[in-house]
């Protein structure tokens, strides 16, 4: 909890001394720390939302890309779809007119689960040269979050959990969640954790929190 005061002075005389203090704000905050990353976290962590993306089954696919030497692509992407494909299969590399088909391992290198391309140093496929792949899609589905501008807001339960003392447990009907912190992709020496801000407000009639002892 964090309050505000305005504090009243009594000056008629050459010292001033306080002689009133009104308490004029309150405000209840918390935050939240979690090593659970899941679908429904992240989402609430880029203030978005997660589906369930479904990939369907497709033969012949082809996808056209200059490259250069030393670098990777993923297969699929276009100007809807910047995810590209996965589970891909029956790879074929050829030059932009099929006049030459590369040899898979000499000239590139294929990762059929993620679905993207390496393009071997030294191979037969030049710099800013382009390229047709050919593939199979195998029909899958996976989960996608998508962020987005609308912070959660919602009812708050903490129920505890102490191996010794009292229990207590806590409702704010009102709390606001937001990101806090940085979100580390990589990390060697700690858990990969999100954090929350959480802000806690009355919600109708209702106070910001509510703490309820077990019954006895």
């Amino acid at each position: 909890a964090e309050s505000q005061d305005v504090k009243h002075y009594d000056s008629d005389s050459k010292i001033r001394v306080q002689d009133a203090n009104a308490t004029t704000q309150v405000d209840y905050m918390g935050n939240i720390t979690t090593d659970q990353i899941d679908a429904d976290n992240m989402s609430m962590f880029f203030f978005g939302s997660s589906t369930a993306l479904a990939q369907t089954a497709l033969t012949g696919e082809t996808y056209v890309k200059a490259v250069n030497q030393g670098y990777s692509y993923q297969i699929g992407v276009t100007d809807t779809e910047v995810s590209g494909v996965r589970l891909i299969s029956n790879v074929v590399v050829t030059d932009d007119g099929a006049v030459t088909t590369f040899v898979v391992g000499d000239d590139y290198i294929v990762d059929l689960a993620l679905g993207r391309v390496f393009i071997v140093q030294d191979g037969a496929i030049t710099d800013a040269e382009e390229i047709t792949v050919t593939y199979d899609v195998a029909a899958s589905t996976r989960t996608r979050v998508i962020s987005g501008r609308n912070p959660l807001t919602g009812l708050l339960r903490y129920i505890s959990d102490n191996a010794t003392g009292l229990q207590q447990d806590y409702v704010m009907p009102n709390a606001v969640l937001r990101p806090n912190g940085e979100f580390a992709l990589k990390a060697e020496s700690d858990w990969q954790s999100v954090q929350f801000n959480a802000e806690f407000l009355p919600f109708r009639t209702l106070e910001a929190v509510i703490a309820d002892t077990r019954p006895a």
